[in-house]
């Protein structure tokens, strides 16, 4: 008896560890070299990131051509979902390389924010230049929905979504 409980002891301890290893992502996991740890990241920043850069093309075109605010919530989040769920069933290792050069490079993501938090400042728009800085901050991944997309996809594969994309890009 007490060797039968202690089997089932050591299995729910195995068990749980497995459960949270697999649904727990940091970035100096043992699992992936530094080259897969920067795809992985950059796949899933990809719809977050676009998420940015079309809420601060909103707000810059609503200051010369009004746009309503369920407009300039809608437009970004619907193209951060389409790209989401693009980038989740199709391999764009190259397009994201050639994004992350260009527009969604870190500094070209900075200037953007820049500029747009001074014109709206300028304009008057404050609330609108804090919601920017705020989702330059990060603030936007709590209501993206690809992230979100992402989360119930990867419960197929019982992992994290970071982990669940790179089982599936060995796949392709």
């Amino acid at each position: 008896m007490i060797d039968n409980d202690k089997k089932i002891k050591d299995y729910i301890e195995r068990e749980s560890d497995r459960y949270a290893t697999a649904n727990t992502y940091f970035l100096d996991n043992i699992f992936l070299n530094r080259s897969e740890k920067v795809e992985v990241e950059l796949w899933f920043q990809f719809p977050s990131t676009t998420l940015l850069i079309t809420f601060c093309l909103c707000v810059i075109y609503n200051i010369f051509y009004h746009v309503s605010l369920t407009m300039i919530i809608a437009i970004p989040l619907f193209i951060d979902y389409t790209l989401g769920v693009i980038n989740w069933h199709f391999n764009l290792k190259n397009t994201l390389r050639l994004f992350y050069l260009t527009i969604g490079h870190k500094y070209i993501l900075w200037i953007l924010t820049l500029v747009t938090i001074a014109s709206l400042i300028y304009f008057k728009y404050y609330i609108y230049a804090a919601v920017v800085l705020l989702g330059k901050l990060g603030l936007f991944t709590l209501v993206s929905p690809s992230l979100w997309t992402y989360a119930l996809w990867s419960r197929k594969y019982k992992m994290h979504a970071k982990y669940a994309y790179f089982k599936r890009a060995l796949l392709i």
